[in-house]
């Protein structure tokens, strides 16, 4: 095969989140001379999207709100003029739209890959829509273990048309970049003996903040040079201040809404918190292990596995402010064991999440797909 392989991905919009990571990294990160990556928005193309745009890669948004059947038009109309060898999907919205049209085209190649690790809970009908159409991937990815699990049971996936590629994400530049650290904490109003926790996230049910919120008094209680730093919008953004200026320590909890400057903000930290009630593998904890970062996650999808059992990292319940304050005690009345924690936190980085290794094994995965004729 001397070609290159054209691979379209298809996601509901390019803004800022977990799925729409991996796909940039898979557009920006494939090898040109081997892989010609476009990215097709059926919803909306993002403040990332629009970067991407700007840098002079190939990302397509369609006429927001066009419609189910005018979308359908479209990127069938996309997919007959740029031919690409597979389609790769993202998110439910996605998946929708090529499952319809692989129906009436079996001859396309279709990959589809699970970010989302909600199962059963999900809507019933994307529940009964993904468990009836999943069938017609040639090739399904799931980006944890249990998720692939998760997959098998609820959607009846056979455990051959399955497979795991763990999320990758790139190296953090400013790492020990000390005059970064200045600056960035200088932003935020910290001096330079506040211990600063910080929750980098989407601010929706899912990232259970109101549980981190819930363990500042705690904390307090125990080093009061620590500050709360949550970074990220969404529909909870509002509740969760109010819920945040009725603590006593309301002064130490600092909102500062979207940021694209992220690796910058994570060297002005000193611990990560990520408190979810779901997850399938989250790029931010990978992100903050890359930072050398010591962090505190809910003990879901396949974060135990990801921090060896708790060796690289101190995992919590979900939902369970109690143990999730200890737990950032722990962290922050011992500047010895905090360092030793990012340290693992960053060798298991290295040897596992980075995303040269994700973008590889999609690469090995888009030529097997190709080459297999029969799927």
């Amino acid at each position: 095969m001397t070609e290159n392989i054209k691979v379209l991905q298809v996601i509901h919009g390019m803004h800022y989140g977990g799925a729409e990571n991996v796909v940039s990294n898979i557009l920006t990160q494939s090898n040109p001379d081997r892989y010609d990556i476009s990215v097709c928005c059926i919803n909306f193309v993002g403040a990332l999207g629009e970067e991407l745009v700007k840098q002079g890669y190939d990302v397509l948004g369609l006429e927001r709100k066009a419609g189910v059947f005018k979308t359908l038009s479209i990127i069938k109309k996309i997919i007959k003029n740029n031919k690409p060898d597979i389609i790769h999907t993202h998110g439910i919205p996605a998946f929708l739209v090529i499952a319809v049209l692989k129906i009436f085209n079996r001859k396309l190649k279709w990959i589809h890959t699970y970010h989302y690790g909600n199962y059963p809970h999900i809507s019933k009908k994307y529940l009964y829509a993904q468990k009836a159409l999943s069938r017609l991937a040639n090739k399904l990815v799931a980006v944890s273990i249990s998720q692939k699990n998760a997959v098998i049971k609820h959607l009846y996936v056979k455990e051959d048309k399955i497979c795991v590629i763990f999320n990758g994400v790139a190296n953090n530049p400013f790492l020990d970049n000390q005059d970064t650290r200045n600056a960035y904490r200088k932003e935020f109003g910290y001096e330079d003996s506040d211990i600063v926790v910080a929750c980098i996230v989407v601010l929706t049910r899912q990232k259970g903040v109101e549980y981190l919120l819930q363990s500042v008094e705690a904390v307090k209680q125990e080093n009061d040079r620590v500050k709360f730093l949550i970074v990220g919008g969404g529909t909870l953004e509002e509740q969760l201040k109010v819920q945040a200026n009725k603590l006593k320590s309301s002064d130490s909890v600092k909102f500062v809404g979207w940021r694209k400057d992220i690796k910058e903000i994570m060297t002005a930290i000193d611990v990560f918190v990520l408190p979810s009630l779901w997850e399938g593998l989250p790029m931010v904890m990978l992100e903050a292990m890359a930072s050398k970062l010591p962090v505190v996650v809910t003990d879901i999808a396949d974060n135990a596995i990801v921090l060896n059992e708790g060796a690289a990292g101190l995992i919590v319940r979900p939902g369970d402010s109690i143990q999730l304050s200890q737990a950032i005690t722990k962290i922050v009345n011992d500047d010895k064991f905090a360092k030793q924690l990012g340290q693992k936190a960053f060798d298991r980085y290295l040897e596992q999440y980075t995303v040269d290794k994700m973008v590889s094994n999609y690469e090995n995965l888009y030529t097997e797909t190709v080459l297999n004729k029969s799927s």
